[in-house]
C-alpha cells in the first residue's frame, strides 16, 4: 500500500480517483436494480455496491435476502 498518501487530502484525491470504477453501476448490477426498484428508478441510480452470495453452502431465497439485506426492498430508497 505504498501507493496510499499520507495526508488527508491526498488519500482525499486518491480514493476520489479511483472509487468510480469499483461503485459506479455496471450492466451486470443493472438488471438487478431494476428488478428491486423498477427500471425507471434503477436508470438514475449512479453508484451501488454491489456483492455475490457464494457459490457453496446453502444459498438464501428472496425472502430471507430480504431479512439479510433490507436495503433491497423498495422501501428502503433513499
Amino acid at each position: 500500500m505504498h501507493e496510499v498518501p499520507d495526508t488527508w487530502e491526498e488519500k482525499r484525491t486518491f480514493i476520489l480517483k479511483y472509487w468510480d470504477r469499483f461503485l459506479r453501476v455496471s450492466d451486470e448490477v443493472l438488471p438487478t436494480l431494476s428488478k428491486l426498484y423498477g427500471q425507471d428508478y434503477a436508470a438514475s441510480v449512479r453508484y451501488a455496491e454491489p456483492f455475490e452470495i457464494a457459490n457453496y453452502g446453502r444459498r438464501p431465497n428472496e425472502d430471507e435476502m430480504k431479512t439479510l439485506f433490507p436495503m433491497l426492498t423498495t422501501s428502503a430508497r433513499v
